[in-house]
């Protein structure tokens, strides 16, 4: 987003929609800004690390706005992950954060060089049991754009868009989600539409189980990412199955392992609810022992 301290009144464009809650966590009257995706927003001063302080031209009213919600439009800012000029020691924080899964990931302008750019991503270090950061620099030589020599690619969005499919030289995992950010204590958290994930990017497989509470598919997001989907059943009357939809979804967002299942977004726009979560080779646990393949498991 270049250096928006000298940059004021520059017009940002919204890269989502976000309907802020009336209240913060504390009681507090919102002074969140609501926007639609596509609107153009003015900068009017950053308000704080997370937050831009912004005119919405649509509307005429004015709030913060979290920093990686806007970018320049027809432009890779509009991109989720990217976060324009924000620290090291910011990214860091953003990432470590329990909402962000293995893999997460930003790119953020250098520190040095505006127009040199920087791949920040979460991994975990089983050697030392805990997640780190881990930081590439994102070369540009040639019309092409690169972390390792042997893969160079025509733009910063396909070489993103390569590392999140598992075609990746040069860092340590494949690419997962891009960074979510979680506010202060002071704010309150991210309502869940940051989670919330456009229902075309899903696409339905087989059906891999079923029960009261609706149905299980695999299948792919995004064209590329194997996913399992929890969908569940629209009937009005599931009101404890619902409260148990959600309450699952809050689990497993606050749960951030790289042995446990990992969610990677939900669509609750419209019914049926769906749940985007990894997708387990063998099923659950329950069923692999159950399987032949516990042959293989023990071995006396």
């Amino acid at each position: 987003m270049g250096n928006c301290n000298s940059s004021s009144r520059q017009t940002l464009t919204a890269k989502m929609s976000h309907i802020p809650f009336e209240r913060d966590n504390n009681g507090n009257t919102s002074q969140e800004l609501e926007f639609q995706r596509d609107d153009d927003l003015r900068l009017l001063r950053i308000h704080n690390d997370h937050f831009f302080y912004m005119k919405n031209l649509r509307t005429k009213k004015k709030g913060n706005v979290l920093i990686n919600m806007v970018g320049k439009k027809n432009t890779f800012e509009m991109e989720l992950w990217f976060f324009g000029r924000i620290d090291q020691v910011r990214s860091s924080e953003f990432l470590l954060h329990p909402v962000n899964i293995q893999g997460s990931f930003l790119v953020r302008n250098s520190e040095r060089e505006e127009m040199d750019y920087t791949l920040v991503v979460k991994n975990y270090c089983y050697k030392q049991d805990k997640f780190e950061i881990l930081k590439y620099k994102i070369n540009f030589n040639n019309g092409k754009f690169f972390v390792s020599t042997k893969q160079k690619f025509e733009s910063l969005p396909d070489l993103i868009n390569a590392f999140q499919e598992g075609i990746q030289r040069g860092i340590a995992c494949q690419l997962t989600t891009p960074c979510q950010i979680v506010r202060d204590a002071n704010i309150g958290l991210v309502a869940i539409n940051r989670w919330e994930l456009p229902r075309n990017e899903i696409e339905f497989g087989r059906k891999i189980g079923s029960g009261h509470f609706g149905t299980v598919h695999m299948g792919v997001w995004r064209g590329s990412v194997a996913v399992a989907i929890k969908a569940l059943k629209s009937d009005s009357d599931l009101v404890k199955e619902m409260k148990a939809f959600f309450e699952e979804i809050r689990i497993l967002q606050s749960i951030n392992h790289p042995n446990l299942v990992q969610i990677y977004g939900v669509c609750t726009d419209n019914h049926p609810f769906l749940m985007i979560t990894e997708l387990l080779d063998h099923g659950d646990l329950l069923n692999l022992l159950r399987s032949d393949e516990e042959h293989s498991l023990f071995d006396f």
